[in-house]
């Protein structure tokens, strides 16, 4: 920093940042003394992503923009001379496929990682290599040994194409919609932003509708309505951004208000909503009022007399607007009202004082199914990193080797732990013969339960939630997600080149983690005391 001209008090500041900081670690909730920091800055800092780029990325791109006569540019970067992209700790770089172009790249690497010590790691590198020459292909496997990718690829989940991007490149395994459903629905219990935000306008609605609450509506029903009834007042076309947004949701909010009629003094009898939701007038002039020979200003308890509902008879001067009102008093329920008491109005039944943003958005939200296996996925034991496996797998939407050889993404759908499985989810985390030997080691030698094996994934957790033993129901439900997690692990691992597990070390690292789960929680704990038959499943 003080090479590129940086101001000094900046740069002391800075120093003293990185080499006086001191940690301590927090054990059973407690800090544990202090220590000094070996590395300066601890990866998370606020300054760390400001300093990597300053003092280390800034000089690769200098050593990498210092380029030879021969370098060549990659014929799409050749007008922006563009030779990196950075991003966060992930380099890409490009160039003309050449033996020049390419040395200069390897040994820009080279040389940065001699300064800095940040040296690149080649397994985990990968070359791309598009209408090059065979002899050069064959240069840069001889001397680089990096690996060798093939186009289309994906970066950070999204590929990196030229052309335009169609289904397969970007179909999502569960629709948004479907994730935005509570956990008891089926989905993750994520928030639709739209519905959230809708959710918070309402309240504003609604602080106005009961004539209570904020500033903001206070000045609203003084200033803005001034009298005019909230229902029924038109959109101005010089309002603000927010009130417009009130107005429009009028119709949306309607459907949730409930008017519990008392004595009808306080309720407006032609635009508040308190028949089945809806206004009985649209606006002041409405015709229905002059039909039923009425004001705009009357009220429910005009048209209640001694205690019983006096309907207007409507006035035969206005026989064009008899039409709405005789279809209201056609269809009028007489509801209930009681001259004792004040009108009320709630939303949904909610008190007015109990109505917060979450009780609009859980009123106005899209709805799902309840799913009753949602509590097997998200049981008292679980594991939320494995939980997500297993509630794909609830859903039927793992991509496995079949579902990719169905969207013509690979040829080849067969299993990768035996030799003519096809590989779909079932067969792999149920009925494979690997994953078999793992429950049978555990399911039946343990527990003494015998899996039905054509059931599906679904039918295996409602099998477990249906266990009348609390910490046998758990502990099954916990090994579930832990084995769906380390079986895909090591699917993947043979897929892609990272080695093979086994059954055995696969259920070493299953119990490992479930005695860890155990152990961490406090309810279980205290039953192994008192049951030592939990230590048996869990050894």
């Amino acid at each position: 920093m003080a090479h590129m001209n940086f101001p000094s008090l900046f740069v002391s500041w800075v120093r003293a940042c990185v080499t006086t900081a001191m940690f301590s670690i927090k054990v059973n909730w407690a800090s544990c003394g202090y220590f000094k920091g070996a590395k300066g800055i601890h990866q998370g800092d606020s300054m760390s992503p400001y300093l990597f780029t300053i003092g280390a990325m800034h000089v690769f791109s200098c050593i990498l923009n210092d380029s030879p006569p021969l370098f060549k540019f990659h014929w799409r970067c050749k007008e922006l001379r563009l030779t990196h992209l950075f991003f966060a700790d992930d380099v890409l770089l490009f160039s003309h496929g050449d033996v020049d172009s390419i040395s200069h790249l390897m040994s820009s690497l080279e040389r940065f990682g001699n300064l800095s010590g940040l040296t690149a790691s080649i397994n985990k590198s990968t070359s791309f290599f598009c209408n090059c020459e065979t002899e050069t292909i064959e240069w840069f496997d001889l001397n680089y040994s990096m690996p060798r990718g093939l186009l289309p690829v994906k970066f950070l989940g999204v590929p990196l194409i030229s052309s335009k991007l169609c289904i397969n490149d970007c179909g999502a395994k569960v629709s948004w919609v479907n994730l935005c459903l509570p956990k008891e629905e089926g989905g993750l219990g994520l928030k639709k932003s739209e519905e959230w935000n809708y959710a918070q306008i309402i309240l504003h609605l609604w602080s106005v509708v009961i004539q209570k609450g904020s500033l903001w509506s206070n000045w609203v029903i003084n200033s803005v309505l001034r009298g005019r009834n909230f229902w029924v007042v038109p959109i101005p076309t010089d309002c603000s951004w927010i009130w417009r947004k009130v107005l429009k949701l009028r119709t949306l909010a309607k459907r949730f208000i409930l008017y519990k009629l008392g004595n009808g003094i306080s309720t407006s009898l032609w635009f508040d909503p308190w028949w089945k939701h809806n206004c009985l007038a649209t606006y002041l002039t409405d015709p229905i009022i002059r039909a039923a020979g009425s004001t705009p200003n009357a009220t429910v308890f005009t048209i209640i007399c001694f205690g019983e509902w006096r309907l207007p008879r409507g006035n035969s001067q206005h026989h064009h607007s008899n039409h709405a009102l005789a279809t209201w008093l056609r269809d009028f329920d007489y509801p209930l009202f009681d001259l004792d008491q004040d009108d009320q109005i709630s939303w949904e039944g909610v008190k007015p004082n109990h109505v917060t943003t979450r009780v609009i958005w859980d009123s106005i939200r899209i709805r799902g199914e309840s799913c009753t296996w949602s509590a097997g996925v998200w049981c008292k034991l679980k594991i939320t990193r494995f939980c997500f496996l297993s509630w794909l797998l609830c859903l039927d939407k793992v991509v496995t080797r079949s579902v990719l050889y169905d969207r013509h993404v690979i040829s080849d759908n067969s299993c990768i732990f035996i030799v003519g499985g096809l590989e779909t989810a079932h067969h792999l985390f149920i009925n494979c013969p690997y994953a078999r030997l793992v429950h049978r080691v555990y399911l039946s030698e343990t527990h003494g339960i015998t899996m039905d094996y054509s059931m599906d994934w679904k039918g295996w957790v409602l099998y477990f939630l249906a266990i009348a033993d609390a910490p046998q129901r758990q502990i099954l439900l916990l090994y579930l997600q832990v084995f769906s997690y380390h079986l895909w692990r090591e699917r993947n691992a043979r897929l892609h080149g990272g080695g093979s597990f086994g059954p055995r070390k696969l259920l070493t690292g299953i119990m490992v983690d479930m005695r860890g789960r155990a152990a961490a929680s406090t309810w279980l704990s205290r039953l192994i005391s008192s049951r030592p038959i939990i230590c048996t499943w869990l050894i």
